[in-house]
């Protein structure tokens, strides 16, 4: 289904194409509009998108399937993931700057952000390996 929604941040109309099955509320449709806009709120919001999955793909390059190519052990807990996960989004809205878990047998993991917007993921197990995400625009 293809809809004209008003971008929320600058106006513009934005077609919007969803799934015919999709039940979406206005709400819904005016972040779907937002987050296709090309004005700069728009960017804004997808820069954070991007810049959220490349720090929930670091956390699984250094505590889920990509652990081992790191010399160290998967975190097999999916409630620690999750924990680690929603820790990005907070990181990155601001919420807050840093968590540090302690995980059984695993050593310690943080997300934290850095002076330049980046959010960093580090792992210390004797050792330690950080990645970070790009920064936000």
């Amino acid at each position: 289904m293809t809809r004209e929604v008003p971008c929320p941040s600058c106006g513009q109309l934005v077609i919007c194409t969803v799934p015919d099955d999709n039940n979406y509320t206005e709400k819904e449709y005016q972040q779907h509009a937002l987050s296709i806009c090309t004005c700069p709120m728009g960017r804004k919001v997808r820069a954070t998108e991007a810049q959220i999955a490349e720090a929930q793909d670091n956390i699984n390059m250094l505590c889920g399937e990509g652990a081992e190519g790191n010399s160290m052990t998967p975190i097999e807990s999916e409630d620690v993931h999750t924990i680690l996960k929603m820790a990005v989004k907070l990181v990155s809205k601001g919420t807050i700057f840093d968590l540090t878990v302690r995980v059984s047998g695993g050593g310690t993991v943080k997300i934290s952000a850095g002076t330049k917007g980046q959010i960093k993921v580090k792992r210390t197990v004797g050792f330690s390996e950080q990645l970070e995400a790009n920064q936000k625009l």
